[in-house]
């Protein structure tokens, strides 16, 4: 596991560090021409302490004070929850595949700011590829971060191993989404047209997307 979140206190210049641990979730996308995995990460940045102390003993005599130094830094923090698995059969009397997933992103930045990072299976060109029976399968990915109740299917089109200019929109006093805005923060929108999908060989199409949300 990866550390997701620290504390950490200072009492009398020992150090003691409180840590919380977030966990891979992974998702699979699959078609009868199959579509794509989805594993997420979760990114936290520190911050520095924001003061020194020093403590002060006291003296002997009939009472005594003594005063001792207490800071704690809490790391800025992210967190991305709600995905699903992606699992889709297609045949060629459908349409284009547009597939959406409503997520909960927290920030612990002001405004509820992050960036988001994509990453997959990709082509000489640069699109994010399904890999399955002797041939790839483009598919695209688009991020609403709209914020509670304001979600849609346009947004900004991710581009693989790029990270997003800064983003607004998260939930910021509830990690999962169910603070005074209760509900979905962002959209995640994976499309396959329909002309890809003709044009492919018939069978399992796959592919892991790495989604990283870091705090701004």
């Amino acid at each position: 596991m990866v550390p997701n979140e620290s504390i950490t206190v200072k009492r009398n210049h020992f150090q003691h560090h409180y840590t919380c641990y977030k966990r891979h979730s992974k998702m699979s996308i699959f078609l009868q021409k199959r579509v794509a995995c989805i594993t997420l990460m979760v990114l936290a940045s520190a911050l520095t302490p924001v003061m020194g102390f020093a403590s002060v003993q006291g003296m002997l005599g009939p009472t005594s004070t003594g005063s001792v130094g207490i800071s704690v830094t809490k790391v800025s923090a992210a967190k991305i929850s709600g995905l699903n698995d992606m699992i889709v059969t297609w045949s060629a009397s459908d349409n284009d595949i547009i597939w959406t997933n409503d997520v909960c992103v927290f920030s612990s930045r002001a405004l509820g700011s992050y960036t988001i990072r994509a990453s997959g299976s990709t082509q000489a060109g640069g699109a994010f590829t399904l890999s399955g029976q002797n041939q790839n399968l483009d598919y695209q990915v688009t991020w609403n971060a709209g914020g509670t109740g304001n979600l849609s299917n346009n947004g900004i089109a991710l581009q693989p191993n790029v990270t997003s200019s800064a983003l607004s929109g998260a939930a910021t006093d509830n990690s999962t989404c169910n603070g005074n805005a209760s509900g979905p923060t962002a959209r995640l929108v994976i499309t396959i047209p329909k002309t890809s999908l003709v044009a492919a060989n018939a069978g399992g199409y796959a592919d892991t997307l790495t989604l990283m949300i870091s705090p701004n």
